[in-house]
């Protein structure tokens, strides 16, 4: 780790550093839970509304919070996690602490011949813990949530 990252760490405040530890954690826990389930018993359809044009600035607080430590977790954590295990990760992150208005979703888009996939989550309509641009890149498949048996 360079100095310059370092540094920024060493200043986090302590409620960044227990949204980091946490965000760690559920990166860890969504890990397992791609590796242990079979196929189709991850995710289910959902319908969550959408709102249009929204901005990151029009999440509340805490779940820009959650959002930016579980960007800092995945790019500077212990591991190196998917789109997919980041997405679980966040989507379950905000529903346990009591934000239903969440979806996770699926895109693809073809390159040179190669059907790529991606995941990411939205909280009315506002992406989170990526980018927009990336985002804009793929053609959205479902809205998913977690099965029940997840």
């Amino acid at each position: 780790m360079n100095r310059l990252r370092l540094g920024k760490v060493i200043r986090l405040q302590r409620r960044d550093w227990g949204d980091l530890l946490a965000a760690q954690a559920a990166l860890l826990r969504a890990q397992l839970l791609v590796w242990t389930r079979r196929c189709g018993a991850l995710l289910a359809p959902v319908q969550v509304a959408s709102n249009g044009d929204a901005t990151t600035q029009d999440a509340p607080p805490p779940v820009r919070r959650l959002a930016v430590a579980i960007w800092r977790a995945a790019h500077y954590g212990l591991f190196r996690p998917s789109c997919l295990v980041r997405a679980v990760a966040l989507h379950r992150m905000l529903l346990d602490r009591g934000f239903p208005d969440t979806s996770l979703r699926v895109g693809v888009r073809r390159q040179a011949g190669t059907l790529l996939a991606h995941a990411w989550v939205e909280y009315r309509g506002v992406v989170l813990a990526d980018e927009e641009w990336r985002v804009q890149r793929f053609a959205e498949l479902a809205r998913m949530g977690m099965s029940p048996t997840a």
